[in-house]
């Protein structure tokens, strides 16, 4: 390591001037963080996350919110995974995560999506069948072409576990 020059320190005295200025600086923006740690299951969970680089120097955090936007999660993300930190308005003590990352490329259908479907291969039914507006007793097999296809055409724009 090189010893300071006088220029790596006026740099420094000006860091501390804005800092002590303006304290909040630090927190505005979009941060990368890394999942250490996931309390709760989906949709209600808190995270606890660490700087994908500590030397922006942001603290690791505990049981840090969800922003509603990214609650309707279907599944309980990972330790490891990465994921998006903001501060409402700058500050320190609101950190929220705005984004995580996705598990595969399209881990949530919603309305309009092309999906596939797996039944079994074989279904027993038992009940009516109206034929003619006229309900006759049926038993029977239905045999199922696997996988099945379609797109999804009813339910929330936003999807939810549970």
């Amino acid at each position: 390591m090189t010893n300071p020059t006088p220029d790596d320190r006026l740099l420094d005295w000006f860091r501390k001037l804005v800092r002590s200025v303006f304290p909040r600086m630090q927190y505005t923006g979009v941060f990368d963080y890394v999942i250490t740690g996931v309390n709760g299951e989906a949709p209600s969970f808190t995270l606890d996350v660490a700087p994908a680089d500590p030397s922006i120097g942001l603290p690791s955090l505990n049981a840090v919110a969800i922003l509603a936007s990214v609650s309707s999660m279907t599944a309980t993300p990972s330790t490891g995974m990465a994921c998006e930190l903001v501060f409402l308005d700058a500050n320190p003590s609101k950190p929220r995560v705005s984004g995580i990352e996705a598990a595969g490329a399209n881990p949530v259908a919603r309305l309009g999506d092309q999906c596939m479907s797996f039944l079994p291969p074989t279904t027993q039914i038992i009940g009516n069948v109206v034929i003619a507006g006229t309900p006759s007793p049926f038993t029977g097999t239905i045999i199922t072409p696997n996988p099945i296809t379609g797109t999804i055409t009813q339910g929330s724009g936003r999807a939810r576990t549970q």
